[in-house]
């Protein structure tokens, strides 16, 4: 006997003709305000005509008993997410939660829809991890009463915007604290490559550089600024390549990832330059990678694991009182080889 097709919130929206959110937000909250009287009638109409059925994850969800923590993160092919994630799969097991994680690339609307597919499988709460500067997710989860944390990456404040949990490092400060080493070690010409500015994370990181060029009197170029659309390490290369073109190299190539500043090194290797000799090379995220023999690369750190530590702790603290928190970690520079001074700039 072939078993009946379960219908699906999808099933719901596509029947009224609204998206899977509105669905998940009349159910989750039939109060909300955000969705007209007649439309959660329409909802709830089309919920009892297809025989819609919450299954037994989203029971345990009403109930708070399912002790899963979802998290979403920007791509699992990204070792510093990889790790992020672990660190949190390995603190809710200790606590006695398991965690679904979503590998999220697709911008917002494939980040709501894998948020949706979580919050049907009945977890207990959300840390997000993918989440951009404008996300109107964010507002939706707020909506619909569902348990939530940002982790390592913020939304831009505004005076309308409601407070929000958050763990992750102070990007602006780390950026600041980079370039005031560098220009200590001597360094004067710089090229930057910023990551995407519809994050948090490429957007403090790149306003904390050019913050402290301005600050120190270092006259930057706008054409030395190359902003990524990523953080991966073909970006580095593509962009190194740019760089290289020109013929003079900089003191210093910022990078705002540990990917990105890899790729360049990379492309430099392939070009017949030498780091730091040649030119110094930086980058922000302290991941594993950065300390290998022939990287030996100068990053901003700011402790994966223990983000990743206390956003489930803090999750599971706000599941319980609803509290909002935010932990914000001081980073600090991991100095290594590739920042110090090339040959032609000393004395």
């Amino acid at each position: 006997m072939k078993k009946r097709n379960q219908t699906t919130i999808k099933d719901i929206a596509a029947a009224v003709g609204v998206s899977a959110t509105t669905v998940s937000m009349v159910l989750n909250n039939p109060e909300t305000p955000r969705v007209s009287k007649e439309r959660r009638r329409q909802v709830l109409k089309a919920c009892e005509e297809l025989d819609y059925r919450p299954n037994f994850a989203a029971r345990m969800l009403q109930k708070k008993e399912s002790h899963i923590i979802g998290l979403t993160v920007d791509s699992l092919k990204n070792p510093f997410f990889s790790e992020l994630a672990q660190d949190v799969v390995e603190r809710g097991k200790e606590l006695g939660y398991s965690v679904l994680v979503a590998s999220v690339r697709g911008g917002v609307e494939d980040q709501r829809e894998n948020l949706m597919n979580l919050l049907n499988y009945g977890v207990d709460g959300l840390i997000l991890s993918s989440a951009y500067l404008d996300d109107p997710c964010i507002e939706e989860l707020s909506e619909m009463g569902v348990p939530f944390l940002l982790a390592l990456r913020q939304l831009r404040q505004t005076d309308s915007r409601k407070a929000y949990n958050f763990v992750g490092v102070d990007n602006y400060k780390g950026s600041c604290d980079m370039i005031e080493h560098l220009i200590s070690l001597g360094h004067t010409s710089f090229e930057v490559i910023a990551g995407p500015q519809d994050v948090s994370t490429g957007y403090n990181r790149l306003l904390g550089t050019l913050d402290t060029f301005e600050r120190n009197e270092i006259g930057f170029d706008k054409k030395s600024l190359h902003v990524s659309q990523d953080f991966y390490k073909e970006s580095g290369i593509r962009y190194a390549k740019e760089i290289i073109k020109k013929k003079k190299l900089p003191s210093a190539i910022v990078a705002h990832s540990d990917h990105l500043a890899i790729g360049v090194i990379l492309a430099l290797l392939e070009a017949g330059y030498k780091v730091p000799d040649d030119v110094a090379v930086v980058g922000f995220d302290n991941i594993e990678m950065a300390s290998l023999p022939g990287i030996d690369l100068t990053s901003v750190s700011h402790s994966k694991n223990l983000v990743g530590h206390t956003s489930v702790d803090l999750l599971l603290k706000t599941i319980k009182t609803r509290q909002v928190q935010q932990v914000i970690l001081d980073p600090h520079i991991k100095v290594r080889g590739s920042s110090a001074l090339p040959l032609r700039f000393r004395k």
